[in-house]
């Protein structure tokens, strides 16, 4: 009877080990997918010597094609508009 106590026990161990690591693992491949975006986004502008609105669609086009989008941030309120550039509906505002 003891055995099949420590059998049970030794199973949900490895359950809750396989969510935590589940977990982390897709944290950390959000926060590579965010630097990705980040660092591309930052090429293009370096490319084109500063921001252009022609920009505008070859960025929203990469960060469509990457699946990204950041539900919380809200342009209007949080980011000043007297420094704001661009700011596209995916999430990502460019000062």
């Amino acid at each position: 009877m003891r055995d099949a106590f420590g059998a049970s026990a030794y199973i949900k161990f490895m359950l809750v080990f396989f969510a935590v690591f589940a977990s982390m693992l897709g944290v950390a491949l959000n926060y590579a997918k965010a630097y990705r975006v980040k660092n591309t986004v930052i090429s293009y502008i370096e490319a084109n010597n500063g921001w252009s609105p022609a920009l505008n669609e070859k960025i929203n086009n990469y960060v469509a094609e990457m699946n990204y989008y950041v539900s919380n941030i809200n342009p209007g309120s949080s980011v000043s508009t007297d420094f704001r550039e661009f700011c596209s509906g995916r999430g990502i505002c460019i000062k």
